[in-house]
């Protein structure tokens, strides 16, 4: 509901912005100097305006929000296969994959009410805020993904390989879901 407000008031600011450009259009005609010092160039090139970029945005963080979620799912699904040596380490694993997640699920959310305190949306929060949430969502997100990637992609076999599978055993279990 607040995102909403904020993406209309933002709607509404750029059309008094777009409508103000309209009426102060350059008569030079004038070719345009480079500019020595080129500028950063967007994230979102795509973008027209704030609400675009809110959304195209938005639309990013979505899509790692998903990769990471398909990855604990195959993680759910490979170690569920897995002839494990006792019922206890097969519960045990789940257990600390589950706390994983919901640990992971609280620093999400103590780390965004750090940077963007609800308390203070009303009085601070601009425009621009939509985007600096989901950018800042996407980073966890990514990074989550990389974090579970020894258990969705595996480790070859060794000291450090501990309750990870090796790669060809991940693989081999990909097949038999494929060909049961």
């Amino acid at each position: 509901m607040k995102t909403n407000r904020i993406l209309i008031k933002s709607v509404l600011i750029l059309g008094v912005i777009l409508t103000s450009c309209k009426n102060n259009k350059r008569t030079d005609t004038s070719e345009t100097k480079p500019a020595k010092n080129p500028q950063e160039t967007s994230k979102y090139p795509e973008a027209v305006d704030q609400a675009s970029m809110s959304i195209q945005s938005y639309d990013s963080c979505q899509y790692w929000k998903k990769k990471m979620y398909g990855r604990l799912a195959k993680i759910k699904r490979i170690y569920s296969q897995t002839e494990w040596t006792s019922s206890e380490h097969e519960e045990r694993f789940f257990r600390n994959l589950m706390a994983s997640q919901q640990a992971f699920d609280v620093y999400k959310k103590a780390q965004a009410e750090l940077y963007f305190p609800a308390e203070e949306e009303e009085e601070n929060w601009g425009s621009g805020i939509p985007v600096c949430l989901n950018e800042f969502y996407l980073k966890l997100y990514k990074q989550r993904y990389i974090d579970l990637e020894p258990w969705g992609l595996g480790l070859e076999d060794g000291l450090c390989q501990c309750s990870t599978r090796s790669p060809d055993e991940i693989n081999r279990i990909e097949q038999l879901k494929k060909n049961p």
